[in-house]
């Protein structure tokens, strides 16, 4: 894994990192499941749908767009740092 450039892509969508929300949208014939933003006054901002049907896994959709929405920009940087912050330690002592 190249955390360096996982840190830069991370940091190239940090605006995205309230992006960290999944959801079922029932509106259409065909539920959807979705991940995006959903504010203080519960209006939902969806960036990005996620399908496992054409796998025969669409039980899958919902756990799929947790992680996703869970593995935001900012959640991986604060992830980055904790390594990094690990690994001065170890090559200090």
């Amino acid at each position: 894994m190249n955390i360096q450039k996982l840190k830069k892509i991370a940091l190239d969508v940090k605006g995205w990192s309230n992006c960290n929300e999944s959801w079922i949208d029932s509106i259409e014939e065909n539920p959807t499941v979705l991940v995006g933003h959903i504010d203080e006054d519960g209006s939902k901002y969806p960036v990005a749908s996620v399908d496992c049907d054409q796998y025969y896994a669409a039980e899958d959709s919902i756990k799929l767009a947790r992680f996703y929405a869970a593995a935001n920009p900012e959640t991986v940087l604060k992830l980055i740092g904790l390594i990094e912050d690990l690994e001065a330690k170890t090559l200090n002592t």
